[in-house]
């Protein structure tokens, strides 16, 4: 296996396993990612696959309650993915605006504009790297 596929296998098997606990805002089709994941050289997926077994022979299972704590994660990432969103549309209304030719004609009126669309990009890279660690912290949990 090459470099890069021995870096990235890890990385697919964790976004797996995030993707099965959020069905509602699945990123991935978890047949491909298996796809990917079952190349030769590339490590197992980290759960079996369990469409082998017979039909009517699943086990019963009861529903797992989350820990406080890993509510805590959902809920701070969930925040975190509203700040994001919520900042991407502001800097698409500050691109339109920066596009408005009349706009110019104001000089103390674009410097503003633009230190807005500065400090905006701040916090979406800022919040981009909390998403990271919040989600890697979630994958860990589960």
């Amino acid at each position: 296996m090459d470099h890069a596929a021995a870096r990235l296998a890890p990385l697919l098997a964790q976004l797996v396993n995030y993707e099965r606990t959020r069905p509602d805002r699945r990123l991935w089709d978890l047949a491909t990612m298996r796809a990917l994941l079952a190349r030769p050289g590339a490590p197992a997926p980290a759960r079996p696959d369990r469409s082998a077994r017979a039909p009517g022979k699943e086990p019963a299972r009861r529903p797992r309650r989350a820990s406080p704590e890993l509510r805590e994660l959902r809920k701070r990432l969930e925040g975190v993915e509203k700040q994001i969103h919520a900042l991407e549309a502001r800097l698409a209304e500050i691109g339109e605006a920066l596009s408005e030719p009349a706009l110019y004609a104001d000089g103390e009126r674009v410097r503003a504009v633009t230190a807005e669309r500065k400090t905006a990009e701040e916090q979406v890279r800022w919040l981009l790297d909390e998403w990271e660690q919040l989600s890697t912290a979630l994958a860990a949990h589960e």
